[in-house]
């Protein structure tokens, strides 16, 4: 009866410490899940024609954020407040976005860069007629047979 008693108690207690531990385990690895994502940006070189554009956007970008746009030559690519870049003149320059959010009481600034790559336009291609070469002219001549000749 005593031993019964005992194996129960070991047990109960064992059980108990598993659930303790697996409690603990789940309770850091949900820690690890809520720490923030610095804000990084969605493509660090781009490539874009001669008046068209291309967006470009902040991922993992902390609620309340404020984000800022410049182009380092305006000549060559031009951004607007929503990052949306646009091509201007062959060349190439430098896009940053400037992210500003809270952590805890502190601001925090964070400086991101893209390179940007502006081309030419391709050559508008004249559309050209496929040219059609007539066969020479052939005359017929009647067949013979061959006996005949």
């Amino acid at each position: 009866m005593r031993n019964r008693f005992m194996r129960r108690a070991v047990v109960c207690i064992l059980a108990l410490a598993m659930m303790l531990s697996f409690d603990g385990v789940s309770t850091i690895a949900s820690a690890a899940k809520a720490k923030a994502k610095a804000p990084k940006i969605s493509s660090k070189s781009i490539v874009v024609k001669v008046g068209s554009s291309k967006k470009v956007t902040i991922k993992n970008k902390p609620k309340k954020a404020k984000v800022t746009w410049k182009s380092k030559n305006k000549k060559i690519a031009k951004v607007s407040k929503s990052g949306k870049i646009k091509g201007m003149k062959a060349g190439k320059t430098t896009v940053t976005a400037t992210v500003k959010y809270k952590k805890g009481k502190k601001t925090v600034k964070k400086v991101l860069k893209a390179k940007v790559t502006v081309k030419k336009k391709a050559a508008a291609k004249a559309t050209k007629k496929p040219t059609t070469t007539k066969a020479p002219a052939t005359t017929k001549a009647p067949l013979q047979p061959m006996h005949q000749r």
